[in-house]
């Protein structure tokens, strides 16, 4: 019996048994396997059924990685840019075959098969006329005590990725608020709150190495572990092609060291 009337609240009419709730689970799951499987169908050319291999990237991806992947020999590749934060979601529904990633040092994922490619300081941005700003010098955590930074956000993955980008742990001294409730999804947005003042944020050496903007200013942070950069697959990929790119990036990052 997949249902059964609600006799604490009959208003409410039915509700699922234990064994209805293993039914919808397996039934989402399976869901979400078809979209998965229609969305990769769709990249193969009906003329030659050659798969048109999507990898998606963001902001932060250095671009030597993505110019290795896209050079890679017999290798159909599509760049796919990606909001900060999205890259699993993506793997997991399809959208993407392989990503680009940043993630801390020793960090996991049950769902996902990482190669760190190369690490990357992480460094504080800060409005230019930030008193951090005119130091001359490298900051430290305890520098930071008193400033608030800008909420990652990062819902759908797991909460040491926030205390990462927030610096944590690091000293709090001073009344105010020590994170400020605007989530940054873009590049465009984190510069607009920073520069604006609202609040001082932490990102990667390869964004501060990409992008250069009037008003900001990216500093070195000294005790701080790096960033590592990654090639990403989901666990379940079977496919040959998928598979070879992805160990043919790896070995590709190998070289170039």
């Amino acid at each position: 019996m997949l249902f059964e009337r609600n006799r604490r609240h009959p208003a409410r009419g039915l509700e699922l048994t234990p064994a209805g709730e293993l039914v919808l689970s397996e039934a989402r799951l399976i869901l979400a396997a078809v979209e998965r499987a229609e969305r990769r169908l769709a990249r193969i050319d009906s003329s030659g059924g050659t798969a048109n291999i999507a990898v998606g990237f963001t902001a932060a991806t250095p671009p030597e990685l993505l110019a290795s992947a896209i050079a890679v020999p017999d290798a159909r590749i599509t760049p796919v840019y990606l909001d900060w934060g999205d890259e699993p979601a993506c793997l997991s529904d399809g959208s993407v075959d392989l990503a680009f990633m940043q993630y801390p040092p020793g960090s996991e994922s049950l769902h996902q098969i990482r190669t760190t490619l190369m690490e990357c300081r992480r460094m504080l941005m800060a409005p230019a006329d930030h008193e951090l700003a005119r130091l001359g010098r490298p900051v430290t955590l305890d520098d930071l005590a008193e400033d608030a930074f800008l909420d990652p956000g990062f819902p759908d993955v797991p909460e040491m990725y926030r205390d990462y980008w927030l610096a944590e742990p690091r000293p709090h001294r001073g009344p105010g608020p020590h994170v400020v409730p605007l989530f940054a999804v873009s590049v465009q947005q984190m510069y607009a709150y920073v520069a604006a003042g609202h609040g001082l944020a932490i990102t990667s050496e390869t964004l501060a190495r990409q992008i250069t903007w009037p008003h900001i200013a990216f500093v070195h942070v000294d005790g701080l572990p790096p960033v590592c950069f990654g090639i990403v697959r989901h666990r379940d990929e079977r496919r040959p092609a998928v598979l070879e790119l992805f160990d043919a990036i790896a070995e590709s990052a190998q070289r170039d060291d």
